[in-house]
């Protein structure tokens, strides 16, 4: 058996990775009981899926698995579209606040999806700007239900200069 695909044998292996250590992370927060659970278990919970799915990208990549045969792109494409993931999740944490201690303003989570969405196509090209204009969209205002509605995550929802 052979590694097929370095770019997504690293990848999974980076997945799991930071899975594991998501869930390691958790150790440190209180359980809970059976009727009420404490905040240990959403961060090993969503750890170990992290894990399971990079686990499976790394299966994906050995050769067995495999039907197509070499790479699908080269070095420079591979080596962009990982740039772009890894930006668009840099993106999402400073739209956030993730780095508005070292100046970046926060922008708040629609503008942040948005952001997100964007920058991940650069990865690869695919789709058109309305159809990922409307998955934004969508994603933007499903988080906004979830997160902000629903479980009442303290969130920034909007840019730092309109918030007063």
């Amino acid at each position: 058996m052979r590694i097929d695909r370095i770019a997504e044998f690293l990848c999974g292996a980076a997945f799991s990775a930071f899975g594991l250590s998501f869930a390691c992370g958790a150790r440190g927060f209180d359980i809970g009981s059976g009727a009420q659970l404490g905040p240990f278990y959403l961060p090993v919970l969503a750890g170990l899926l992290i894990a399971l799915a990079g686990n499976l990208v790394i299966l994906m990549s050995l050769s067995p698995w495999r039907s197509g045969s070499g790479p699908a792109g080269g070095t420079a494409a591979t080596l962009l579209a990982i740039l772009a993931i890894l930006g668009s999740s840099l993106g999402f944490a400073s739209a956030l606040g993730g780095l508005s201690a070292v100046g970046v303003p926060t922008v708040g989570l629609p503008a942040g999806i948005y952001l997100t969405v964007f920058t991940a196509w650069l990865a690869t090209g695919e789709g058109r700007p309305r159809r990922l204009a409307a998955l934004a969209a969508a994603l933007a205002f499903g988080s906004w239900m979830g997160f902000a509605v629903a479980l009442d995550v303290p969130l920034p929802l909007w840019p730092t200069f309109l918030q007063g």
